[in-house]
């Protein structure tokens, strides 16, 4: 019995030997695999325009510049991924009424009076925001007000959701002297998302 339990002991010990040193026990084969996943781009939309209005002020006879009483809506974008870049322009129309008359030689800018306009929602540095345009004038030629330019999938240049809001009085909107009559005029204003990947556009409702 004495030496059954001597025999057990130096097995123990020799075991205990091997494992500390590592010989006997180690890794027989290594692999490594892969885990993929693909993302596709989703063309960048556009969600939000702003209205403008002048309100009512009498004709003038001299050659007046009229401040807006109010914006309504802002400028939107959504863009979920896409690193190509993308555009909004926007033209305007010449102020006309309902019986056809129109307000000749008008000058019409919009302007943002907001130390920080833009606005990202995912949380963006300000080298990652797009660029908008300000003061613009608003002509029957469609140009450029908001923008990001083509980035990597690093820099998230325009990726996300952005806003550009406007004040109440950022419009103005000046009429030559002896240039109309009394009425009520509109300018229809269009807004269009061109994105680079696609060269495809949306045009606002």
């Amino acid at each position: 019995m004495r030496k059954l339990i001597k025999v057990g002991v130096a097995m123990t010990s020799a075991l205990l030997a091997l494992g500390t040193s590592g010989a006997a026990i180690g890794i027989a084969s290594a692999a490594t695999t892969d885990a993929n996943s693909t993302l596709t781009a989703v063309p960048p939309t556009l969600n939000s325009e702003p209205s403008i209005d002048f309100g009512t002020s009498p004709v003038s006879l001299t050659t007046k510049t009229y401040t807006s009483t109010g914006i309504t809506g802002s400028l939107d974008v959504a863009n979920a991924g896409g690193i190509a870049g993308w555009t909004v322009t926007v033209s305007a129309s010449p102020f006309t009424s309902a019986d056809g008359g129109v307000l000749e030689g008008t000058t019409f800018e919009l302007d943002n009076s907001s130390k920080t306009p833009i606005v990202g929602t995912g949380g963006q540095s300000a080298a990652e925001l797009p660029t908008a345009v300000t003061p613009f004038a608003l002509t029957s030629t469609p140009a450029t007000i908001f923008s990001a330019p083509a980035s990597t999938d690093k820099a998230h240049v325009g990726v996300g959701e952005f806003s550009d809001s406007f004040q109440a009085g950022d419009a103005s909107l000046t009429i030559p002297a002896g240039s109309t009559v009394a009425g009520a005029y509109t300018s229809t204003l269009t807004w269009t998302l061109s994105d680079a990947s696609t060269s495809a556009t949306t045009p606002s409702a």
